[in-house]
């Protein structure tokens, strides 16, 4: 019995797509990654070199961004992951929503956390 091949072959358009997805996909995950990082290095730094530290609010807004980071990031891999599952454009209206958030979050934790280390050092 021969083998059939079953492989789809692709438009330009679609393999296009489909490679967009992915690289979003893993810039989403690096995300994830610098975001749970920085809550790290930030939890550190409190605990070994700053006994009393001026600004703890900065503390608040940056760890808050960065959760809220890794959460629409996370959200964000699943619309990716579904995208290149059925090759589509991820253009609708929540992923954006999702991605504004992504940005704007890990932006403002990376803010926050660098204006915390400048007034306290």
């Amino acid at each position: 019995m021969p083998i059939v091949d079953e492989r789809q072959h692709y438009t330009v358009k679609e393999k296009a797509n489909e490679e967009a997805n992915k690289l979003f996909y893993d810039a989403f995950k690096h995300l994830t990654t610098l975001s749970t990082g920085s809550i790290l290095i930030l939890v550190s730094l409190l605990e070994l070199f700053f006994t009393a530290p001026q600004w703890k609010g900065l503390v608040v807004v940056s760890l808050v961004s960065f959760i809220i980071c890794i959460v629409s990031s996370v959200l964000m891999m699943f619309f990716q992951a579904g995208a290149v599952l059925v090759l589509k454009e991820s253009t609708n209206r929540t992923e954006k929503t999702f991605f504004f958030v992504t940005m704007a979050s890990f932006l403002l934790g990376i803010i926050s956390f660098v204006g915390f280390a400048i007034i306290n050092f």
